[in-house]
């Protein structure tokens, strides 16, 4: 099973195909909505699951975008990959990032971004009660998902870290000494 970048343009992460074409191809059902964070900012989500209702879930994987990113294009087709093989797949665009609302790339404290996890993540958890749960993070998102599992570590199963940014280096070479 390759990963779904395979397919991908420079215009568009589902190549030749339109969006539904996409997911219609790999057996996905994609839904795309907001929730309000508790300082009411419009906080974008997605989520990502096996097409047929006969096929074996294995777990739910909750994904954390890097900063300045989002969770569309490589994060999404990573997201399509992880779904393929039998996983729900939940994301979230972080505030100031993507299409959620708040200043670009400003974050002056992680812990709100913390906070926006745990309300969506806890929402697709109660969906699926009965899965084993997984945070998934790149970058600034690996560290959040340190953060999340740290705040809820009796309701995860694991934690993948992909290139996880849990600092940054007060030299400007990013060398110490």
């Amino acid at each position: 099973m390759s990963h779904p970048i395979n397919q991908a343009s420079k215009s568009s992460p589902f190549g030749n195909l339109t969006l539904e074409e996409f997911y219609r191809q790999h057996h996905i059902l994609h839904r795309e909505s907001f929730m309000l964070n508790n300082h009411n900012m419009k906080i974008f989500t997605q989520s990502w699951r096996p097409a047929s209702p006969s096929a074996a879930v294995h777990g739910l994987v909750a994904m954390i975008h890097g900063y300045a990113s989002e969770s569309s294009w490589v994060f999404q087709l990573t997201a399509v990959a992880i779904a393929k093989r039998g996983f729900v797949v939940c994301a979230l665009d972080l505030r100031g990032h993507g299409r959620s609302e708040g200043r670009r790339g400003h974050i002056p404290s992680i812990g709100p971004l913390v906070d926006d996890c745990v309300a969506f993540f806890g929402s697709a958890r109660s969906a699926h009660p009965h899965l084993p749960a997984f945070l998934y993070g790149e970058s600034l998102g690996g560290a959040t998902a340190i953060l999340v599992y740290l705040r809820e570590k009796a309701r995860w199963s694991g934690l993948v870290l992909n290139g996880a940014m849990c600092g940054v280096s007060a030299s400007p070479t990013g060398r110490s000494g």
